[in-house]
């Protein structure tokens, strides 16, 4: 999505009221839920405690959610690219513990192949590659400029309409490659594909992901957020 046309959607959002839009953050949430039901996903769990351990990580960084108007940045950003709220803040929280885990909005400290020394190589709540080939080549240099600084907001709305917009890329191109998957397995697969993989179709997908779990980690996360998301709001 271009610019022009992410503002026009952006203006949208704001022109609706209150009720409108937690109508709209309910229905795609809803949506996910109905989505998840034919999945049935079965984390490993990052201490092997499948299901209820993918819960408990949920819960235990839920109350970020209502920081930074970090749920409503979610909800303006589901709503634009049509993705569920609930379900970017399940990859923030496997990615970042909703940002519990970055040093000063930063986070995957290492030493990947080629380089000379240890560096992070992702940024934001929704840990955003340096390297990504799914953003544009500004959004790109502008974090090379800023790596490892201070000075960008993890949690601002720039910075989750651009992991949204990651996940909508790798949904595109799962959605080329098995046209024939339904679409819940589709979106299983491409969220496999925002951490990596071997390329696989869910129920597949996780093999070669962080943990061999993500995208399912992250679907059980997802779903608690789902059932809990009217709790978080700032009054």
């Amino acid at each position: 999505m271009d610019n022009k046309e992410f503002e026009s959607k952006y203006n949208e959002w704001k022109a609706l009221s209150g009720k409108e839009k937690k109508q709209a953050v309910k229905k795609l949430n809803e949506s996910f839920l109905e989505s998840f039901s034919k999945l049935q996903p079965k984390p490993q769990g990052k201490t092997n405690g499948g299901i209820k351990s993918s819960r408990s990580d949920a819960q235990y960084r839920e109350k970020r959610l209502k920081l930074h108007d970090l749920q409503n940045n979610f909800n303006t950003i589901g709503w634009i690219i049509n993705i569920s709220p609930a379900l970017l803040a399940g990859i923030g929280s496997r990615e970042s513990n909703l940002g519990a885990s970055l040093n000063d909005g930063w986070g995957d400290f290492s030493r990947r192949k080629g380089e000379a020394k240890p560096s992070f190589h992702g940024f934001g709540i929704l840990q955003i590659d340096v390297n990504t080939g799914d953003v544009p080549k500004e959004i790109l240099e502008e974090l090379q400029k800023h790596r490892g600084k201070n000075s960008l907001d993890p949690s601002s709305i720039k910075w989750i309409r651009w992991g949204g917009e990651v996940l909508v890329r790798k949904l595109q191109q799962v959605r080329e490659k098995y046209p024939n998957a339904s679409p819940e397995e589709q979106l299983a697969t491409a969220i496999s594909r925002y951490n990596g993989g071997r390329g696989r179709r869910y129920p597949n997908s996780d093999k070669g992901t962080t943990g061999g779990d993500y995208a399912s980690d992250t679907l059980v996360r997802a779903k608690y957020y789902a059932e809990h998301w009217s709790q978080y709001e700032r009054h």
